[in-house]
């Protein structure tokens, strides 16, 4: 079978083709664009990069895998750059601007479908419960209660509703049932994207790293850099989680019948992927109890002397609280 593809399509040539598009595309770009003066381009751009091949090489274990995927991406951005560049009137440096972002959405989506189950972070009521402190730290960080607006109100509400939901789940042995399951996987992925979407709005807000910075400011926005190319797999997981949910538009040619069937179907999908991914193990009340304390402390802290951004702070109780809790199981506390 293998001797018979590689008869019948030259791969040598088709792969030569390829490489010699991949190479000459850039310079084409290069040589019509102030490509050397593009602020995408740079040291902190390099940084991000950097964190979404080490988690993904992490995740995947498998380089060559990755490799595959990003000759893939890389090969898609260009296709993409060429379609717009020759179907708009758009300036080629405002389409060079936007290269290397067209290159991390499709890779984090073909990571994302090939390495589903890795990438899907995987749920419980502590993990949700860490998460929806969280979120209100970052209202009352974000001073949300000073806008007097409907969508503010409307926010604060959801919080509400939903941190009430979360935290008496979480103290108490209420079963956790599917519907219980689903909606609080649902819930752990819109703070999820909340926090992305602040994430990188923090991110490139901040100074490019070159010289007029000290060492102190280079490490701390290359390590925010870095952080958020590591969380942007997680970013189109939970975007993907979110927007299977809702049905979408079929084809004008189905029938309503298959129209339906076909809803049905992703619905069902949709569901399952979410029940796959949040356990129904209850989680202890002392637990539950120090997750509330630790996460109050630091965000306390922070809140009142500000010793690192809110996102930062964040991170922090995200990456440290498993630590904790898996050292404190070491040594059976």
């Amino acid at each position: 079978m293998e001797s018979n593809f590689t008869e019948k399509y030259n791969i040598p040539l088709i792969a030569a083709v390829l490489a010699g598009i991949g190479i000459l595309v850039p310079i084409y770009i290069g040589y019509n664009s102030d490509f050397h003066q593009s602020s995408s381009f740079s040291v902190s751009m390099a940084m991000l990069f950097a964190g979404m091949i080490v988690e993904s090489l992490r995740l995947s274990e498998s380089w060559k895998s990755i490799s595959l995927i990003f000759v893939g991406a890389y090969l898609f951005s260009l296709f993409t750059f060429l379609t717009i560049q020759n179907k708009s009137t758009y300036n080629i440096d405002i389409l060079v601007d936007a290269l290397p972002f067209m290159f991390i959405f499709y890779f984090t989506l073909i990571f994302a479908f090939i390495f589903i189950e890795k990438v899907t972070a995987k749920l419980s009521e502590g993990v949700t419960l860490l998460q929806t402190l969280a979120i209100v730290y970052w209202i009352l960080d974000a001073e949300l209660l000073t806008y007097k607006s409907w969508w503010t109100y409307a926010l604060l509400a959801v919080v509400c509703i939903f941190s009430l939901f979360a935290s008496i789940n979480a103290f108490t042995n209420l079963h956790l049932s599917e519907n219980i399951r689903i909606m609080l996987s649902m819930w752990s992925s819109i703070i999820m994207m909340i926090f992305a979407v602040d994430n990188i709005i923090d991110v490139f807000n901040q100074p490019d790293l070159n010289a007029t910075l000290d060492n102190t400011q280079m490490v701390d926005i290359g390590v925010r850099y870095f952080l958020l190319g590591v969380s942007s797999l997680y970013m189109m997981q939970n975007y993907l989680l979110l927007i299977a949910f809702i049905p979408g538009k079929k084809d004008k040619y189905f029938s309503d019948s298959e129209r339906i069937s076909a809803a049905a179907r992703e619905l069902e999908q949709s569901r399952q992927d979410h029940l796959s991914r949040y356990s129904d193990d209850q989680v202890p009340f002392s637990l539950a109890v120090l997750c509330i304390l630790y996460a109050s402390a630091i965000f306390g802290i922070n809140y009142f002397y500000n010793v690192v951004s809110k996102q930062s702070a964040i991170w922090l109780v995200f990456f440290s609280f498993p630590l904790i809790i898996s050292g404190l199981k070491k040594i059976k506390i």
